[in-house]
């Protein structure tokens, strides 16, 4: 008696249940697809087929600045998408282009691999097209970076540990601030 209070009738039973954790998955995509509409201009979202309620919603989250209390409206969100039909806000997405395509790569990224692979000639030739970069600082940033790559891939002959996590963080990090120096000129 009280499994079919907790599960529905027997009927319902005999269906496949879900578990804790594939809910929680469809709840995830249910707030990104939510974060997704709410990334689309306005005019693009307007054309969507939305409730009421969504509409309300979405109009409060431009509103709301602090990322947590974003956070948690996001899954208030994801609550009401689970309350309509998804399929054709779907199908609305897929025909404007933003149906969970991966993102283009960082431009940037190859100037990095670029400046990485030429040194200093890369260099000067970046320093030439864009005169305010400060030699010294990109200098650094390229050298530091070149030396998280090398003591990253470093190890003793033979040795087929993969690299630590450390190591992979310190690349990261130089990666990360090379960029963000080149995209203050490039933005």
């Amino acid at each position: 008696m009280v499994k079919e209070e907790i599960h529905g009738s027997a009927d319902e039973s005999d269906q496949a249940e879900v578990s804790r954790s594939e809910v929680k998955r469809q709840a995830e995509r249910l707030q990104e697809l939510g974060r997704q509409i709410y990334q689309l201009p306005k005019s693009q979202r307007e054309a969507l087929p939305l409730s009421d309620e969504l509409r309300a919603a979405f109009t409060e989250a431009d509103r709301i600045s602090h990322t947590n209390a974003l956070r948690r409206h996001f899954q208030y969100v994801g609550k009401l998408m689970r309350q309509i039909d998804q399929q054709p806000l779907l199908d609305a997405l897929e025909l404007n282009g933003r149906g969970g395509r991966p993102k283009s790569p960082d431009p940037l990224l190859s100037l990095v691999a670029q400046l990485l692979e030429e040194g200093s000639q890369g260099i000067e030739q970046l320093l030439v097209e864009y005169p305010l970069m400060e030699r010294q600082r990109l200098n650094q940033l390229v050298r530091n970076l070149r030396k998280a790559i090398q003591s990253a891939d470093t190890s003793a002959p033979g040795d087929t540990t993969p690299r630590s996590a450390g190591q992979l963080e310190k690349q990261r990090l130089a990666e990360k601030k090379l960029i963000a120096y080149l995209r203050e000129f490039f933005s």
